[in-house]
């Protein structure tokens, strides 16, 4: 997973601006709470790999790469249970602290009983 983030900081060199682009992955990594499972194959949904929710966030440290200054997201939770609902939530807390604008549509998620 550490050299999906890696990778994408190549493909979009030109809007990087990092004395350490390695350095900046794994903050990446932290602020996405996914710095324990960095050296993980993605896999294959359902089968191996990362969890949905992991895939989830992967996704959004894909875009953090690139150092946005602004990130819009639609419905990061959506398909999520209540649980794996709120890790992506913290997650996405962490990015706005950073200091980042962030723009979330989010849907509660429903409780079956």
């Amino acid at each position: 997973m550490e050299e999906e983030g890696e990778g994408e900081m190549t493909i979009r060199k030109g809007s990087m601006r990092h004395r350490d682009p390695e350095k900046f992955v794994e903050e990446v990594h932290e602020t996405i709470e996914l710095d324990n499972v960095k050296d993980c194959l993605v896999g294959i949904p359902g089968q191996s790999g990362l969890s949905t929710e992991q895939r989830k966030r992967l996704t959004i440290a894909v875009e953090l790469v690139s150092n946005p200054s602004i990130i819009f997201m639609d419905e990061p939770t959506s398909g999520l249970d209540a649980r794996a609902a709120a890790v992506v939530m913290r997650a996405v807390k962490n990015v706005v602290v950073t200091g980042r604008t962030t723009v979330c549509t989010i849907h509660q998620p429903k409780c079956i009983q």
